[in-house]
């Protein structure tokens, strides 16, 4: 019996643990520490990411309702104007040909450019179910991204308070509609805001090819050359321009930024035999005019019949938005690469754009510099005031598109 209870007893007893080393305890110290630096120092993406999330509700619901008014699914509602076109090359990709006419469907796709179509395409591969609601996902997804960069990027200059202001003006400005009606902008702003980030931290290569991709969006992204160009030059008058690899990166970095146009460009020509197809659709389709005076004629338009017609409305507001963020910019501390890229966007806009609808929110939205620099100058106590006012613009400009202009095709 004594030997069967001291059986029992060696068999349920829990053995001791021995003493760990102490080089083994300090490891986990400091294993554990590295995690809560880590934890600290990225705790901040959390509610950034909630303000995309909310801000790309607000603008869905502003859908919702629209679709709820004129009786139509809300894809069917969502899928018009610029977001129909990618939809399509995302599902049939280009033709072999030069657009004919403005009724040449098939043809005018060239004018879009093939950055979104790809993504989205990937995406569903991904996600897979229904190819339309692939467009929500890539603009929920682009947007909540985009704050956190821009969060990255401000932080940067300007420290956290300020950061956290710009990235709540910028996700409710009524310009954000981009993201939830899936336009080319939604993926061409975070690209654009991860390139002047690259330049910030001297990644002069990588901020070359995500300028870059940036291209492959839309016209509009060859802008980031000229930003390239200027870090590249600020890199070169440098303290350490002897480093041969410094100057090299410096060098290539503009560079690198041509390739995305570049790469449609060879596409177009090696596919439809003219490497300038896209701008013979825009011409054809849309009849596309340069005009340096297209923001006086979107005010004069509102003045000679105010309140008439939507669009004019609309586009009033959205060219009052843009001086006014043209005048902060100009007062503003931001750096000369940024400077630059709302410059050139500005300036290829006004040539290659024909303004409709909610166009001049759309732009001011892809110049993200204009809003960065409203929002730095203006005090944090009138701010909840002006971010309400945008979410309902943001709120109002969706249902706008999908009730006003759902007669377009």
């Amino acid at each position: 019996m004594a030997v069967f209870t001291r059986t029992m007893d060696l068999l349920l007893s829990v053995p001791e643990a021995p003493e760990r080393p102490i080089e083994a305890r300090s490891a986990e110290a400091r294993s554990a520490g590295t995690v809560r630096q880590l934890v600290d120092r990225y705790r901040w993406m959390a509610p950034t990411a909630v303000v995309g999330m909310t801000s790309w509700f607000v603008g869905f619901l502003g859908l919702w309702a629209g679709s709820y008014i004129v009786k139509s699914s809300i894809s069917g509602a969502a899928l018009r104007w610029d977001s129909d076109w990618y939809y399509r090359i995302s599902q049939t990709g280009y033709p072999n040909r030069v657009a004919t006419s403005a009724t040449d469907t098939e043809g005018l796709r060239t004018a879009f450019f093939p950055g979104l179509p790809i993504v989205e395409n990937l995406v569903h591969r991904v996600v897979g179910g229904s190819p339309d609601h692939t467009t929500f996902v890539v603009g929920f997804l682009a947007l909540v991204v985009s704050c956190v960069i821009l969060r990255a990027l401000v932080a940067f200059d300007f420290g956290e308070e300020v950061a956290r202001r710009v990235v709540v003006m910028f996700a409710f400005f009524p310009g954000a509609y981009v993201f939830v009606l899936g336009y080319s902008e939604a993926l061409a702003i975070p690209l654009a805001m991860f390139t002047l980030y690259a330049l910030r931290r001297r990644w002069l290569v990588v901020a070359g090819l995500v300028a870059g991709l940036a291209a492959t969006t839309r016209l509009l992204g060859a802008a980031l050359v000229i930003s390239c160009l200027v870090g590249a030059v600020r890199e070169l008058r440098g303290d350490d321009v002897r480093r041969p690899g410094r100057v090299v990166a410096a060098v290539a970095s503009p560079v690198l930024a041509l390739w995305g146009i570049a790469a449609y460009l060879l596409y177009l020509k090696v596919h439809t035999g003219h490497a300038m197809a896209f701008e013979t659709a825009e011409r054809i389709g849309w009849n596309n005019t340069a005009s340096l005076l297209a923001p006086l004629s979107a005010l004069r338009a509102f003045v000679d019949s105010p309140f008439t017609t939507p669009a004019d409305t609309v586009n009033a507001l959205g060219v009052v938005a843009l001086c006014a963020g043209l005048f902060f910019l100009g007062v503003s501390r931001l750096r000369l690469e940024d400077k630059a890229f709302a410059a050139a966007i500005l300036l290829v806009w006004l040539f290659t754009t024909n303004a409709g609808i909610g166009a001049w929110f759309r732009f001011v939205e892809l110049a993200f510099p204009l809003v960065v620099a409203t929002a730095v100058r203006i005090p944090s106590a009138r701010q909840p005031p002006l971010v309400a006012f945008f979410a309902g613009g943001l709120g109002i400009l969706v249902v706008l598109f999908a009730t006003v202009v759902a007669f377009s095709p």
